[in-house]
């Protein structure tokens, strides 16, 4: 959950930052139900290890979190 990939902790040493220097969280699903918030905000992402095959699966995500825009360069409609 973030609103970037990036980790600048690698980064600090070369410069002085004037930003926080890392604005994401990460946790493995390995459970049912997991909780997770970031003061940043930022999109959900559910990353999946390359070649792994799950099948279909559901995830609902529930709280204070806001349905994001949608885009596509296939559709101009959204998917929900």
């Amino acid at each position: 959950m973030g609103t970037n990939d990036t980790d600048h902790r690698e980064y600090a040493y070369k410069k002085k930052l004037r930003r926080n220097d890392k604005i994401k969280t990460v946790v493995n699903i390995d459970q049912t139900e997991v909780w997770l918030a970031n003061p940043f905000g930022g999109a959900v992402y559910i990353w999946v290890p390359y070649k792994v095959e799950l099948g279909m699966q559901e995830f609902t995500i529930s709280g204070c979190a806001v349905q994001s825009a949608f885009f596509s360069m296939q559709s101009d409609t959204s998917p929900l």
